[in-house]
């Protein structure tokens, strides 16, 4: 089956940065600028166009773009050096695509068994699709997805027809 209305294109390229440690003390560090913290597992915050995932129990990523990159890394090492947390750049890893249009959750839902129709735009979570581990990203547009980027070659077939 072809979605007619369905699009697809790599997302602009991110900084990623893997932070862990607990909610309670990644709330009390204050780290200036940063986004909220979310108030539940699998949800994000925003803040300035910087967002905040909480993707596990002591696990958050932040997504920022490429040239807020040097200078959250140098406050996230700061921080890091006094013993709050550990952090990681990790943008190598991911490579993000946006689906949107009619039927994007139709065509996700034959993909992945996570119950799309559920999320809302503030949800985030790991899952599986196409039989790898895959970030999903709601948005208001669709979908953000963020795969492992080894497999991009594999993922870019699979969806060649919707890339615009």
């Amino acid at each position: 089956m072809v979605y007619k209305n369905l699009t697809l294109r790599q997302s602009k390229p991110t900084a990623v940065f893997d932070i862990k440690c607990s909610k309670d003390d990644l709330e009390k560090l204050k780290i200036p600028n940063f986004p909220p913290i979310p108030a539940t597992p699998n949800t994000r915050m925003e803040n300035n166009g910087d967002e905040l995932y909480w993707i596990g129990k002591k696990n958050f990523l932040l997504l920022t773009v490429l040239s807020g990159e040097k200078m959250w890394q140098k406050t996230l090492q700061e921080f890091e050096k006094n013993g709050h947390f550990t952090q990681a750049l990790v943008s190598d890893i991911y490579m993000f695509f946006e689906f949107k249009g009619t039927g994007v959750n139709d065509y996700l839902a034959r993909i992945t068994s996570l119950d799309l129709d559920k999320l809302n735009t503030t949800n985030v979570c790991f899952s599986q699709a196409l039989g790898l581990k895959v970030l999903f990203i709601k948005r208001e547009i669709g979908f953000e997805l963020a795969f492992e980027n080894c497999y991009k070659e594999m993922v870019l077939e699979q969806f060649h027809q919707y890339l615009e």
